[in-house]
């Protein structure tokens, strides 16, 4: 689980993203697939979020940032 911008991020062993509001709320904001395990906690590094899967490390950010 990784908490950043008001976001909570949640990872299933299916390499499945759930996305939460960390507010008083029981909806999800967005699922994303990384068609498999994660092998790590998100991590958070600057406006990044950072995935590590069994074959390969993603950098997710909004379109534009660095």
């Amino acid at each position: 689980m990784g908490v950043y911008n008001g976001k909570i991020f949640l990872l299933s062993e299916d390499g499945d993203t759930f996305v939460v509001q960390a507010v008083p709320s029981s909806r999800w904001s967005a699922r994303n697939s990384l068609s498999e395990m994660p092998l790590a906690t998100p991590a958070v590094l600057r406006s990044s979020l950072i995935v590590r899967t069994q074959s390969k490390l993603y950098r997710i950010a909004k379109e534009g940032q660095r």
